[in-house]
């Protein structure tokens, strides 16, 4: 889940995981768009997923977060 803002520095994002246990922040973001694929519909259980774009040195997370676990669907 992730809340998107407009400011000035341009488009952000701040969210977490499912559970609220790893958060991050990330942005300015370069593109916003929508998946319609069949495991992109699934998941969310909706007509789309939406996704966000940007630059992978602007994505934070919390302090003493290292690594994250992947999730294979």
């Amino acid at each position: 889940m992730a809340n998107i803002e407009e400011s000035a520095s341009g488009v952000r994002a701040t969210g977490s995981c499912l559970c609220g246990a790893v958060r991050f922040e990330a942005g300015p973001l370069d593109t916003m768009e929508h998946c319609h694929s069949t495991m992109c519909r699934r998941h969310p259980g909706s007509m789309f997923a939406p996704f966000a774009n940007g630059r992978t040195s602007e994505f934070t997370w919390p302090a003493g977060r290292d690594e994250i676990a992947i999730y294979h669907s």
